[in-house]
């Protein structure tokens, strides 16, 4: 009989031999009544959802200023 972990998050299936860098996600804090169910996440899934937000682009009509000028500009 063959063990096989599943990611709660896409589905995908792997063997313990090749399940190596799936993550099993507990919540942190006190201690609860009922042991909750972990959460395992293979590889891919696990970087997408600790990754962060992108960043939002600056405003392209905004003036971009180098680091001499505005220390310039403030007298340094």
């Amino acid at each position: 009989m063959t063990v096989l972990y599943r990611c709660d998050q896409c589905g995908a299936q792997s063997p313990a031999e090749s399940a190596v860098g799936w993550v099993e996600v507990r919540a942190l804090g006190g201690r609860p009544l009922v042991e909750p169910e972990p959460t395992q996440l293979c590889r891919l899934c696990w970087a997408h959802v600790t990754a962060a937000p992108p960043r939002p682009c600056p405003d392209p009509a905004a003036p971009q200023l180098s680091e001499h000028s505005q220390n310039r500009d403030l007298g340094q």
